[in-house]
């Protein structure tokens, strides 16, 4: 995460939007969280509370795997996935 508690409040909540930045380059974060992360960062009235708003941004799960909650875009779409043999857990079925 950013450094704690160096510099001024929004210089702190300018480094947090970074970060969120990065994590949307990254393909970590979709675009309209960052953009709710900021909005809320930037309404934040001290870092203790840009820290809690800026873990939205961050799930990690002891199991090795990372999921983060995202919003889903509405579409009239359905998609079917294809099962992947390479990546299946179950080699069998």
């Amino acid at each position: 995460m950013v450094q704690a508690n160096t510099g001024t409040i929004d210089e702190y909540k300018q480094s947090l939007i970074a970060e969120l930045n990065k994590r949307h380059e990254a393909g970590i974060l979709e675009g309209e969280n960052v953009k709710i992360l900021t909005k809320l960062i930037d309404c934040a009235e001290g870092k203790e509370e840009a820290d809690q708003i800026m873990t939205l941004g961050t799930m990690y799960r002891y199991t090795g795997f990372h999921f983060d909650a995202k919003l889903e875009h509405k579409t009239d779409t359905i998609k079917y996935l294809k099962k992947n043999a390479q990546m299946s857990f179950c080699q069998g079925g």
